[in-house]
């Protein structure tokens, strides 16, 4: 008689073992297929910022030109005390131009333009894992932010989430890829 019982006990808790098993791994694919999605998302939100040539003006071209080399090569951006002036004086040019050159070729004001250029740099940041034992604060820094509440606001204008929930995010599907790659990799050897 115990060992039916025993017997029954056994079988109980494997079904019931059985049952959480198959839940937990059904909601772990929705999560990762949540997460893929999402990070889809992510990979089209910003979109690049376009240097438009509505000028015939030689002078107007030439400083386009610099002004996007400025960004994507010397990444002027990341200075904190960047001013309009500095870049323009940087450039060869004056304020005025430069604003008008930034404000009819990019659609961005020159705040804006920088902003972008700051947040597109956190992202990378923060997408790469060995920045995860990065702080924000730190981070913030590195992209050129001196006001951390500048960085919050800047960051959630353009991505749509705030940066601490963005790099809960992006180290939850680092650690999901893994996972899954790992379990690949194990079913694989059997």
């Amino acid at each position: 008689m115990l060992e039916y019982l025993v017997i029954l006990l056994l079988s109980a808790s494997t079904i019931v073992f059985l049952i959480l098993f198959i839940r937990k791994d059904r909601a772990h694919r929705n999560l990762l297929k949540k997460n893929l999605q999402q990070q889809q998302f992510f990979s089209v939100l910003m979109d690049d910022i376009v240097y438009e040539q509505h000028t015939k003006d030689d002078n107007e071209q030439k400083i386009l030109v610099e002004l996007q080399r400025q960004m994507e090569q010397e990444k002027v951006y990341l200075d904190k005390n960047l001013t309009i002036a500095s870049l323009a004086a940087k450039m060869g040019t004056n304020r005025t131009i430069l604003s008008k050159v930034i404000n009819k070729s990019t659609r961005h004001n020159f705040p804006s333009l920088i902003n972008y250029y700051r947040v597109q740099e956190a992202v990378r940041m923060l997408k790469e894992e060995q920045n995860n034992q990065y702080t924000l604060e730190y981070i913030s820094d590195k992209c050129g932010y001196a006001n951390r509440q500048v960085f919050h606001a800047s960051f959630k204008q353009g991505v749509g989430m705030t940066p601490n929930r963005f790099k809960k995010f992006i180290t939850n599907t680092q650690m999901q890829s893994k996972e899954l790659h790992s379990q690949k990799l194990n079913e694989k050897k059997e």
